[in-house]
Parts: structure tokens; C-alpha cells; sequence
């Protein structure tokens, strides 16, 4: 039996480009799925037992670039389609290789000459993007430059690049400056990193976003989580800059064509988003179940209050359903919640990520349209939740499968408590 046609596919586009599109099924706060590559040249010679070697395909298939540059300076939207082209006819060769069940040593060449083209084009297309904001004077624009430099150059001396984002917050105290400039001070735990978290509640004081930015550690006193909880009730908006840098990004180059720019600009995208880090609510959940309080705070109005505010991902339900089980008896409007919220986590990981390796071969032969640059769109538009709702099933029965199917795969649904370990030397309780 042939190898499955998109083997090459999977195979040769490189990890900034995969695991981009792959980051977003498996960074689902309830399931982790483990994935590994496996090598290019024993993927492209597996050619089914007892069958003829297939034709050669000589070195003359593949299409370069020029070794030098054009003696007239072409401009951006002109280099990229002659790269573009080059390497919309190799992806197109290497399907029709693969469907014809065709392995070579030269045809592996092209495929590793493919793949290593599109990781220049991701280092190339982000370095461009970093050029074209430096060249814009406003704050959000240079703010945008300097987080995707710090992206572009890993090991580099990341300190100059910090100071210009604190003292670019602190000057301007525009909202997005402020806000992009902490989450990436924080992340890390810069210097800076406090009092960049303390200016942007400042400047925006109802955005959960800020207020829950630098969360209570693990082991923090009662009063520390309860102060912070009781923070959260201050905010009535979800305001992510993240989510703005993304579309700055995407607003540099709005409507690229088929090709490489595109699946570059797709796939980079998608895997920046998925990256997004959830807050830490471990200290908050275990003082919410524990009840370690005086003043009597309410976990449940709290979970309702930021559902209703600040959810905009699965990963946003989950952590507010581990926060809504707390309560006893569970609200019976939650138990619907979590079985919408397991529906859309099992289409997540099964149906769509059974349609989404289509878009890998739909990017490769450069069609027209793009699947996967309809859906980063949407994402970006109106949060993953929204968008995901869009595609999957709408009723009631077919929702109610894929809960039951998520329950089975992860042995319990999002509202259950998962089982504590029994004891070592006593047998579980009949």
C-alpha cells in the first residue's frame, strides 16, 4: 500500500512552519499530545515492499533562486513572488512524487532544499517586519519592534532591548505600549517586570488582562489570594495586547498571494499564538476549595464574573471551570458550560485537526485560497472560543458526543475532581 500522500508534507516543512499550525491542538489545557518528527530521508524512501524502484528524479527537477541578486533592485512584493515561485513548483513536484509512491537520494534533496527555504523565508519575513516598524516613529510601532527582535535573536544581550520597552511604557503610558512591554518583562521575570505590571493597572484599572497579570505564587498567605481575587472583581474588560501584536504583524503585510510569503505570515502567526502563557491560578483554585477565608469570599460569583468578562479561549473555560467546581453544589448552568466546553476541546482535537493537515498540502501546491490564513484571521477577529463555535457542530446531540467522547479519552469531565492517589500500604475503598 502507498505511503500516505502528505508524508512529504509533514515530513519536510520545517518546525517553524509545523509546529506552528500543530502548537494550536496541542497546547489544549486538557490534553497533551506528544509528537516527534521523524527523519526526512527514511520518511521519503519508505516505498512499499515488492514494488518497482521508481523513476529518478534528476537534480534539474528542482528550482533554485538565482545565485546572484538581479542587477535592478526589485522590490519587496517582487522578491518575495520570485521566491515564491521557485518554491510553489518544488512543493507541487514533491506531491505529485509522493502520490506516485516515487522516492530517490535527489528526490529527498529537493525536499530538504525545499524545507530549508522556508525556514530562511520565516527568519527572512520576520526580520523584514522588525525593518518596516523600526522605520515608523510611534511608540505602539516601535514597542511591536523591539518584542519581535527579542523573537528574532535568541542568546543576544536581551537587556538594551528591555530598557527601551520599560522606558517606552513609562514615557508614553499608552495602553498597548504598557501592556505588551510587561507581559514580555514578565514572562522572564525581568528587572522591571513589577513595576511595569503595577503601571499598567494603572493606566487601564478594569482590564483583567493587567489585573491578573502577576498572580499569587503557589505557596502565598491566605490575605495575598484573597486580595488578588478580590482585585478581579474590578474588572469588566479582557483587553489582550498580545492579540494587537499579532494583528500589527499580520497588518504588514495584509493580502500576500499564494506562496511562500503567505504560509510563512500563516504559520508564524499561529505558532506565536499559541504560544500565549495562561495565568497561574493554582493559589487562587486550592484557596477557593480549601475555603481558606474569613471574609467569606465568593469562588462562585468570581468564576461568573470572569466568565463572563474574560473568556475568550478554551484555555480561559478550563481555568474557570477548575474554579467554578470549587463551589458546592455546582450551579446546574455550569454543568451545561463544561459539556460545551469538552465538545469544543474534543472537535478541537480530533475533527479539526483532522481538517487542518489539509491546509499544510493546500499551502504547498500555493492555491488561491488559504484555510489557514481564513482561520488565523478569525482567531485574531474574535478569540478562539468564537471561532471554533463557527466551524463545529451547532446541535445539541452532536455536542453532547463530543463531551461524552472527551470524558472517555480523559476519564473525567472538566467539573470533576480528578482522583486523589490512594495511600501507599491501604487498598482502594470498595
Amino acid at each position: 500500500m502507498p505511503p500516505p500522500r502528505r508524508t512529504i508534507l509533514w515530513v519536510a516543512l520545517p518546525t517553524c512552519l509545523a509546529a506552528g499550525l500543530l502548537a494550536v491542538w496541542l497546547l489544549r489545557p486538557q490534553t497533551r499530545v506528544e509528537s516527534a518528527t521523524p527523519p526526512l530521508a527514511k520518511a521519503l524512501t519508505a516505498a512499499p515492499l515488492g514494488t518497482p524502484p521508481p523513476p529518478a528524479i534528476g537534480p534539474a527537477r528542482l528550482v533554485t533562486r538565482p545565485a546572484t541578486a538581479p542587477a535592478e533592485p526589485q522590490s519587496r512584493e517582487a522578491r518575495w513572488r520570485a521566491r515564491g515561485q521557485a518554491w510553489c513548483a518544488n512543493g507541487q513536484a514533491l506531491l505529485a512524487a509522493q502520490a506516485q509512491g516515487q522516492a530517490s537520494a535527489a528526490l529527498i534533496t529537493v525536499a530538504e532544499q525545499w524545507q530549508a527555504e522556508q525556514e530562511r523565508a520565516a527568519q527572512d519575513l520576520t526580520r523584514e517586519w522588525e525593518q518596516l516598524l523600526r522605520a515608523r516613529p510611534d511608540p505602539p510601532s516601535q514597542a511591536t519592534a523591539d518584542v519581535l527582535w527579542l523573537l528574532n535573536h535568541p542568546g543576544h544581550d536581551r537587556s538594551g532591548a528591555h530598557a527601551r520597552l520599560q522606558a517606552l511604557a513609562e514615557r508614553t503610558r499608552d495602553p498597548y505600549v504598557v501592556g505588551l512591554s510587561a507581559h514580555t518583562l514578565c514572562k522572564t521575570s525581568e528587572p522591571g517586570c513589577e513595576a511595569l505590571a503595577a503601571l499598567w493597572i494603572e493606566v487601564e484599572p478594569s482590564n483583567l488582562q493587567a489585573l491578573q497579570l502577576r498572580p499569587p505564587g503557589a505557596h502565598a498567605a491566605p490575605e495575598v489570594v484573597e486580595r488578588y481575587a478580590r482585585a478581579l472583581f474590578r474588572g469588566t474588560q479582557s483587553v489582550d495586547p498580545r492579540i494587537e501584536y499579532l494583528r500589527r504583524l499580520a497588518a504588514l503585510d495584509p493580502a500576500p498571494g499564494p506562496g511562500l510569503q503567505r504560509s510563512s505570515q500563516v504559520f508564524i502567526l499561529i505558532g506565536m499564538r499559541a504560544a500565549f502563557v495562561a495565568p497561574h491560578w493554582s493559589s487562587l483554585i486550592r484557596h477557593c476549595r480549601e475555603r481558606v477565608t474569613s471574609a467569606g469570599l465568593d469562588c462562585g460569583a468570581l468564576a461568573e464574573h470572569l466568565w463572563k468578562h474574560q473568556r475568550q479561549d478554551l484555555l480561559d473555560e478550563a481555568l474557570l471551570l477548575a474554579l467554578a467546581r470549587t463551589a458546592r453544589p455546582v450551579p446546574e448552568h455550569w454543568k451545561d458550560r463544561a459539556r460545551d466546553t469538552e465538545a469544543r476541546m474534543a472537535w478541537m482535537n480530533g475533527d479539526f485537526l483532522g481538517e487542518s493537515t489539509a491546509w499544510i498540502e493546500q499551502e504547498a501546491r500555493c492555491h488561491p485560497n488559504s484555510a489557514g490564513a481564513a482561520w488565523l484571521q478569525q482567531l485574531l477577529a474574535e478569540g478562539e472560543s468564537r471561532a471554533v463555535d463557527a466551524r463545529m457542530p451547532t446541535s445539541t446531540a452532536q455536542r453532547n458526543a463530543l463531551s461524552h467522547k472527551y470524558r472517555q479519552q480523559r476519564g473525567r469531565g472538566l467539573l470533576e475532581e480528578a482522583p486523589q492517589p490512594t495511600p501507599r500500604g491501604l487498598s482502594p475503598s470498595p
